[in-house]
């Protein structure tokens, strides 16, 4: 689909010609999309992301999915790995963060903040997962 940030993360097989898709998981409802192969296998990833988290202060932070990075001029290693309104999720390339979440602990946290200025250290209080 283009853009590819218009599109869901995550989409089932659904009657002839279409996929059910999941554009947020707060709502419950799915997106009727065509879709010209439904019958093409996808594997789960071996380690999945969440399709959207919560933190502590109640904000929603949502998978990118696609969309124009720009990245943080201070921190050329970070880059976006969920949206969250006015600010975002920063993942890194190096250190075994790719996703953004720090799973090191039984508690998980995320670096959030925007392009410019001082990252802060929030909590995660729930994460959304999709499965069949």
């Amino acid at each position: 689909c283009s853009p590819a940030s218009a599109d869901a993360n995550v989409c089932w097989p659904a009657p002839e010609g279409f996929v059910y898709c999941l554009p947020d998981p707060w709502k419950k409802s799915l997106t009727q999309k065509p879709a010209s192969n439904t019958s093409v296998a996808v594997r789960a990833p071996a380690q999945p992301r969440p399709l959207g988290i919560a933190l502590a202060d109640g904000t929603h932070c949502l998978l990118r999915n696609g969309g124009a990075d720009s990245g943080r001029a201070a921190d050329p290693d970070l880059y976006i790995t969920y949206y969250c309104g006015g600010r975002n999720v920063w993942g890194s390339s190096t250190g075994g963060s790719a996703s953004g979440i720090d799973k090191t602990t039984t508690t998980w946290h995320v670096r959030t903040g925007i392009a410019t200025g001082t990252l802060r250290t929030e909590t995660v209080t729930q994460a959304y997962f999709a499965g069949n």
